[in-house]
């Protein structure tokens, strides 16, 4: 049952989860909880498609602050999105104008994670303060990530 913050503290198994870049990049940077869970979680990982080209214009920034080859940095990534399915705008578009609305004074770059989440009936995860002050979707922190999988 989501909180009045709108962050959920535990969502049963199996469950669908919409993933933010904010969650790609911390798996991206660091070799620690971010990367386990995208990685070994029995979650179905959702994004939207434009993920992929959100990711590729913090490109530089990874590289520098990862410390990865471009070949390593790929593979990691590649690695990543083969344990989410993305949603083409298509999937989602009945949920844009009202997930639009409801982020317009958040932060209006969120609106297509909260459309896929619509459509999914998903949570969404983000590490991103400000989609979990309100949002119509359940939103999930890294500790509640980390909460669901040791069970509690």
């Amino acid at each position: 049952m989501p909180t009045s913050s709108g962050v959920d503290d535990y969502v049963p198994y199996p469950s669908r989860i919409v993933v933010n870049a904010n969650a790609i990049i911390a798996a991206t940077l660091s070799d620690g909880i971010v990367r386990e869970l995208l990685s070994a979680t029995e979650d179905e990982h959702y994004a939207p498609a434009f993920l992929r080209e959100e990711i590729e214009t913090y490109e530089s920034m990874l590289l520098n602050r990862s410390e990865l080859s471009g070949t390593e940095l790929d593979t990691l990534l590649e690695r990543l999105f083969r344990r989410v399915t993305f949603l083409s705008t298509k999937r989602t578009v009945q949920h844009h104008e009202r997930a639009e609305r409801e982020m317009r004074d958040i932060d209006p770059d969120d609106a297509l994670y909260v459309a896929a989440a619509l459509e999914l009936d998903a949570a969404v995860w983000s590490t991103d303060d400000g989609l979990h002050e309100r949002t119509v979707v359940p939103c999930l922190t890294n500790s509640a990530m980390v909460a669901r999988v040791r069970g509690g």
